[in-house]
C-alpha cells in the first residue's frame, strides 16, 4: 500500500517508503510533490505580497468528522478539532510547516536575555509581546492587550473547567502596558513562554464577554450559563483568517474571509466546514467535487489513497502523524470494576499480550506507525528514548508468568481467574468507528488466545463527545490524544480529570506519580532545549516502567484534496494541519 504525494495537475507521483514516519523524510517527499501557493510566510511571520485575485473564488468545502463543542481554541474537546477551530482563531505565535515558531498577532517573538524576556534570580520570568498595529476582532472592535488580560481571568477562573490549563496556571499576572503591549509575569521558568501558540493564551473579546463573565463571578453556580453563551458557538467572534457566518448544528460551519487578518486576507473568499460520519461518503464527495479537502479524521489512509487512485493527477493525498493512541486502564479505585488492573504485574501482562503486528495489519494494512512509548519517530531524542525505556514485545509465556505472580491461574475454559474462581474480565472500550472496532476485535482475539477474557464495548459517537463518558469508564479505554510535546500532560497529576472539574483534564486514567510530575514540571520550566529533551526521556522511562497505560500506535492522519486547491502541506507534530490556510488558493 503506497502513500502518495502528487504534483497537482502534473503526471508525477511520488511514493513514500515504509519508513514514512520520519518527519523530515515525509516533509521532503510531500513538499517536493506540491506546487507552492502564490504567497509565502517570511521568517518574521509576515505574508509576502501577492497579486489580488481577478475574480471572487467559490467556497472551499472541507470535510471533518467531529462537530466541536465551541470554536475557541482553548475550549476542551473530546475529539479532533483543529480543522474546525483554526479558521476562526489566531494566536501570538504560529508553528510553520517546518516546525519553527513565527510571530502571528505579535510583531516579534521575545528573545531570551533581552528586555522582551527577562529571567530573575528567584526563578521567575517576564515576557513582553507587542501586537501588530491596527488589529481588530471579526466584528471590527480593536484587539488590544486588555483582551489578553481578560482571557487570563476567564481561563484561570475556578469552577469553569472548560479550558486547557496551561500556561495560565504558571502565570502570576498579565498587564496591559498600553493597548499594544502585553507584559506576562511568570511564577516560574517556562520554555514555551517565548512563543505562545494556538491553544495557549488566545485572546478573548472583553467587549463581548465581560458582562456574562461578571455574572458568573457573582454567582459561580451559573457556570453552565456562561459556557453555553452563544458567543462560544453560533455567535463566535475571533481574529482568525475567517469570520463566522453561520453554524448549522450537526451539518456545517461557514466562514467568510476576514479583511483584517494579521497575516493578510485569505485568498479563498469563503470556507464551509462540513461534518461527515461516514468515510465512504467523504470519498464520493471529494471524487465528485462536492468537497475540496478532507481531513480531521473524516478519512483514513486507505480512503486518501482511493481518492488519489480515482482522481489521478487531479488530486493529492497526504499522510502524516496525527496523534497518540493507547489503552488506558481506569486507575481510580472508585470507578474501577476490575481491581486487578491496579496491579502492575497485571498491566505488564496485558502489555505483553498486545500483538502490534496484528493490530497494524487489521487497522493499516501493515503500514501504520506502531510504538510502545509516547515519543514518535523522527524527533531528535527518539533514539535515546528507544534505548532507555522498557519494551513489551508480544510474549504469551511472559503473560502467563506475570498473571501467575499476580495470583491468577487458567480455569477450565483456558481463561485467567483468581484463586476463588472469579474470572479476570476487564471491559475493553473503544470509540464506535469501524477502525477502532477492528482494533478492539484484534486485541480481544489475541487476548483470548493467551487466556485473557475481555468484555468488548463500543462507545457511541454521541457519547464520545462527553468528557464524562471518556473518563468514568470502568475498565480499559482506547484513548486518542494529540501528538505535541505539550500534550504529554496526559499523565500529570495536575491534569487528572474529576467530577469536581466537570471531568475536564487530559489525564483520563487518573494516574499520579511524583517522578513523572517532577520531570514534567522540569520540562516546562527549563529553558535549554537539550535539558528539556532529557526530561522527556526520563518521563518515558517512568511511564514504560509503571505502565499507567499501554501505548499502541500513532494515529496516521490522512488528508486528500482536489487539484484546484493549492497550499495544504504535511508538517511536523507541532504544526496545525491548516496553519497556512490564508495562503491557500482555489482555482
Amino acid at each position: 500500500m503506497g502513500i502518495y504525494s502528487a504534483k497537482l495537475g502534473f503526471a508525477e507521483v511520488r511514493t513514500v517508503p515504509r519508513c514514512f514516519w520520519s518527519f523530515a523524510l515525509l516533509m521532503a517527499v510531500v513538499l517536493a510533490g506540491c506546487s507552492p501557493g502564490p504567497a509565502t510566510t517570511t521568517s518574521r511571520g509576515e505574508t509576502a505580497p501577492a497579486a489580488a485575485p481577478s475574480a471572487p473564488t467559490r467556497a472551499m468545502v472541507m470535510a471533518v468528522r467531529y462537530e466541536v463543542v465551541g470554536l475557541a481554541s482553548k475550549r476542551l474537546e473530546a475529539a479532533a478539532s483543529d480543522w474546525t477551530k483554526r479558521p476562526f482563531n489566531a494566536s501570538l505565535a504560529v508553528v510553520d510547516g517546518k516546525g519553527a515558531r513565527q510571530p502571528y498577532l505579535a510583531e516579534a517573538l521575545p528573545r531570551l536575555d533581552t528586555d522582551a524576556w527577562k529571567v530573575s534570580a528567584d526563578g521567575k520570568m517576564e515576557t513582553t509581546y507587542r501586537l501588530k498595529p491596527n488589529l481588530t476582532w471579526h466584528d471590527g472592535h480593536p484587539l488590544t492587550a486588555d483582551d489578553f488580560v481578560f482571557a487570563q481571568d476567564v481561563y484561570s477562573a475556578k469552577g469553569l473547567g472548560a479550558f486547557t490549563s496551561t500556561p495560565q496556571d504558571q502565570i502570576e499576572e498579565i498587564v496591559a502596558a498600553d493597548p499594544r503591549t502585553i507584559v506576562i509575569r511568570w511564577k516560574q521558568l517556562n520554555g514555551e513562554a517565548g512563543a505562545l501558540v494556538s491553544g495557549m493564551l488566545d485572546p478573548l473579546p472583553r467587549h463581548l464577554l465581560e458582562a456574562p463573565f461578571a455574572a458568573y463571578q457573582q454567582d459561580p453556580t451559573t457556570s453552565e450559563t456562561f459556557l453555553s453563551h452563544p458567543f462560544w458557538t453560533t455567535q463566535y467572534v475571533g481574529v482568525g483568517p475567517y469570520k463566522l457566518v453561520e453554524w448549522q448544528p450537526g451539518v456545517q460551519v461557514e466562514g467568510v474571509a476576514f479583511d483584517g487578518h494579521a497575516l493578510g486576507r485569505p485568498k479563498i473568499d469563503r470556507v464551509v466546514i462540513r461534518i461527515f460520519q461516514d468515510e465512504n461518503t467523504v470519498v464520493s464527495n471529494v471524487v465528485t467535487g462536492n468537497v475540496d479537502i478532507a481531513g480531521d479524521r473524516s478519512i483514513r489512509p486507505e480512503h486518501a489513497q482511493e481518492i488519489k487512485r480515482q482522481l489521478g493527477d487531479g488530486g493529492t493525498s497526504l499522510v502524516f502523524p496525527g496523534g497518540r493512541h493507547y489503552l488506558g486502564p481506569q486507575l481510580r479505585p472508585e470507578l474501577l470494576k476490575t481491581p486487578a488492573l491496579l496491579d502492575l504485574r497485571v498491566r505488564r501482562a496485558l502489555a505483553h499480550a498486545i500483538d502490534r503486528d496484528l493490530i497494524n495489519q487489521a487497522m493499516y494494512d501493515g503500514q501504520g506507525p506502531m510504538g510502545d512509548h509516547w515519543v514518535p519517530p523522527g524527533l531528535p531524542y527518539y533514539d535515546e528514548v528507544e534505548r532507555s525505556v522498557t519494551h513489551y514485545p508480544f510474549d504469551p509465556r511472559r503473560v502467563q508468568e506475570l498473571m501467575g505472580e499476580a495470583g491468577f491461574m487458567k480455569d477450565a475454559s483456558g481463561f485467567f481467574a483468581s484463586a476463588n474462581g472469579e474470572r479476570f474480565r476487564p471491559q475493553l472500550m473503544v470509540d464506535g468507528s469501524n477502525l477502532f472496532e477492528r482494533e478492539m476485535n484484534t486485541i480481544q482475539d489475541t487476548w483470548a488466545k493467551v487466556g485473557i477474557d475481555a468484555e468488548p464495548k463500543l462507545l457511541p459517537a454521541i457519547e464520545s463527545r462527553l468528557l464524562s463518558a471518556r473518563t468514568t469508564y470502568p475498565g480499559i479505554y482506547g484513548i486518542s490524544t494529540g501528538i505535541r510535546e505539550s500534550q504529554l500532560d496526559i499523565f500529570a497529576t495536575s491534569q487528572i480529570a474529576s467530577e469536581a472539574r466537570g471531568w475536564a483534564g487530559n489525564n483520563r486514567v487518573g494516574w499520579s506519580n511524583p517522578d513523572y510530575d517532577r520531570f514534567w514540571n522540569a520540562f516546562n520550566s527549563l529553558l535549554d532545549r537539550s535539558q528539556r529533551d532529557q526530561q522527556i526521556v526520563q518521563m518515558m522511562k517512568v511511564t514504560t516502567d509503571q505502565l499507567p497505560a499501554i501505548m499502541i500506535h500513532f494515529n496516521p492522519s490522512a488528508t486528500a484534496f482536489r487539484a484546484p486547491l493549492r497550499g495544504p502541506e504535511a508538517g511536523g507534530p507541532e504544526t496545525l494541519p491548516n496553519w497556512n490556510m490564508q495562503d491557500w488558493t482555489l482555482n
